[in-house]
């Protein structure tokens, strides 16, 4: 697969858009939201996710819980780790707002 064209990410856009979509989440689920049902999930080894040439690696079992427990330990030399970690997160988010707006 040969490299397409330039992707970069406009960090103002990427902020501005997580504002609106949290606003939205507030307004519809509150500022604490039950995501226990949504807790595992299906997990790509970061180093493989972007290996889409390689044969699929064997996927692992992440937990939203531990995602958030990792998040509240403020380390040194985590950012990368961080960002994965809310990666994690978003997707449970995701799946309580469909819940919380497909059951009215």
């Amino acid at each position: 697969m040969s490299p397409g064209p330039r992707v970069t990410v406009d960090l103002d856009q990427v902020e501005a858009v997580t504002k609106h979509l949290f606003t939205a989440l507030r307004a519809e689920v509150g500022d604490v939201v039950d995501v226990t049902e949504f807790d595992y999930f299906w997990s790509v080894p970061f180093d493989d996710r972007n290996a889409v040439l390689a044969d699929p690696p064997e996927l692992t079992i992440g937990q939203v819980s531990f995602s958030l427990d990792d998040l509240q330990e403020r380390e040194p030399d985590r950012f990368s780790y961080e960002l994965v970690w809310l990666s994690e997160v978003l997707p449970a988010l995701a799946k309580a707002w469909d819940r919380a707006t497909l059951d009215r």
